[in-house]
């Protein structure tokens, strides 16, 4: 028994915003948890696109909040599933929760407590969870398998970009500066940051033009070829938050957008989302000049980790100095969540057989 225990689920943010707002001032782990990240998902992609049922569990005891977790429910194959709202637009998934939570006696009890309350579902996959958030969950009582799924990279930033610069490689730093003279001798090169709405579309906008390309020529599967995904991205320009900040960057030969990024800033993380570059400046590196710049400014704002999040790219090994895991809880509750289970091992058998 947990004393004083209040256990509510919310189907939306509307009667939640005022006091999760108010929570992750204090607890959010990152830009992905919050709640104008979430809600604009939610709104763009997730009830849209996949139907999900919000399940926003907030926890007090004693009357203070202690936790938050973004659930949602939708129908995968005719199978009920609860995940973390978020999906593949969120690179880090999970609750945000006050640490004193492991000192409330038999807090090991709540995740009983919180599946009395939740809607009926067959199966539990929860994805991209740090370690910290692992722990947390197995505190509460999710006694389950959480296996190795992904892995995301940062820089631990210096004080100064003269001292980063001395940990990147001399010929990686003489290309750049040498493609970079071989831009301004075609036109006048600048890195461009707008605040503005307008211009933030204008960068997103190029942004998903330029990406709907490049996965055209790798014969990738084209995200923004799915309006509501398209939606969320555009969206991003006019979204007002007090956690985080959206950085829309590019690098401008004259008019012409040649490298853009998307990315997340909050107090002490630059997230890198969602770059691009037009191809038929491929050959000049502008991504990479771009992601300098970027880099560079992070430090000059004191921001400690400049996070390269989730994908693994070969060129990232170049600029990090640190990794995280992320752990992965697949479980099935019936025969339903049986038959999840079952697809989604033999696309990953398939998966592995494929990349071979």
């Amino acid at each position: 028994m947990i004393r004083n225990l209040n256990i509510k689920v919310y189907l939306n943010f509307d009667y939640i915003k005022a006091d999760y707002l108010e929570f992750e001032k204090r607890f959010a782990l990152t830009p992905f948890q919050s709640a104008d990240w979430l809600e604009l998902w939610n709104d763009k992609v997730g009830l849209p696109l996949l139907k999900i049922m919000p399940q926003i569990v907030k926890i007090k005891v004693d009357e203070k909040i202690f936790m938050i977790l973004p659930f949602g429910i939708r129908k995968k194959y005719g199978v009920k599933i609860l995940e973390w709202m978020g999906g593949i637009n969120s690179d880090y998934l999970g609750p945000i929760f006050d640490k004193d939570l492991i000192k409330i006696k038999n807090i090991n009890l709540l995740w009983s407590k919180i599946l009395v309350e939740l809607k009926k579902f067959d199966a539990i996959n929860l994805e991209k969870q740090s370690i910290e958030v692992v722990n947390i969950l197995k505190t509460i009582g999710l006694d389950y398998e959480f296996k190795e799924h992904e892995k995301s990279e940062r820089a631990i930033l210096p004080n100064s970009w003269d001292e980063y610069q001395k940990s990147l490689k001399k010929n990686l730093k003489s290309d750049t500066k040498r493609q970079k003279r071989r831009l301004n001798e075609i036109g006048d090169l600048k890195f461009y940051q707008p605040i503005d709405e307008k211009s933030k579309k204008e960068i997103i906008k190029e942004m998903i033009a330029q990406k709907r390309i490049r996965y055209k020529l790798k014969k990738q599967w084209d995200m923004f070829g799915i309006k509501e995904y398209r939606d969320f991205y555009m969206s991003l320009s006019s979204i007002k938050s007090t956690s985080f900040s959206v950085q829309c960057s590019s690098i401008k030969i004259n008019n012409d957008l040649i490298a853009t990024h998307i990315g997340l800033l909050n107090k002490d993380s630059f997230y890198y989302l969602m770059p691009s570059h037009l191809s038929k400046f491929y050959k000049y590196s502008p991504g990479r000049i771009l992601l300098f710049e970027l880099i560079e400014r992070t430090i000059d704002r004191n921001v400690s980790f400049f996070d390269f999040t989730i994908g693994g790219e070969i060129y990232k090994r170049s600029f990090i100095n640190d990794e995280q895991l992320l752990f992965k809880l697949i479980k099935a509750f019936n025969i339903f969540g049986v038959y999840f289970l079952n697809i989604e091992n033999l696309k990953s058998r398939l998966k592995f057989f494929f990349n071979k």
